[in-house]
């Protein structure tokens, strides 16, 4: 869950206090190694490198898709070296 903070001032001073804005709880999937999330995280770069060259691209590609499917990204550096991986070389 992620929620937004916004300032505002506070009623008795010049200090500005949090608003919290929350959003509806939901269920995030955790991509760890040999899970089926972190498969088809494979699957996925695997099927998107045939058609795209640039790593950026395809880094950002894979962090859209995570987040679209509600899935926790692994570590940066994890991450890079699954793209490096699909792409040919």
């Amino acid at each position: 869950m992620w929620t937004r903070r916004c300032w505002r001032s506070t009623a008795g001073g010049s200090r500005p206090g949090p608003i919290i804005f929350g959003r509806r709880r939901s269920i995030w999937k955790q991509a760890s190694p040999g899970s089926a999330e972190f498969m088809e995280l494979e699957q996925f770069l695997l099927d998107r490198a045939m058609g795209h060259d640039s790593p950026t691209l395809l880094f950002h590609l894979a962090r859209e898709y995570l987040i679209a499917a509600k899935v926790i990204r692994p570590g940066v550096v994890t991450l890079m070296e699954m793209v490096g991986t699909a792409l040919p070389p």
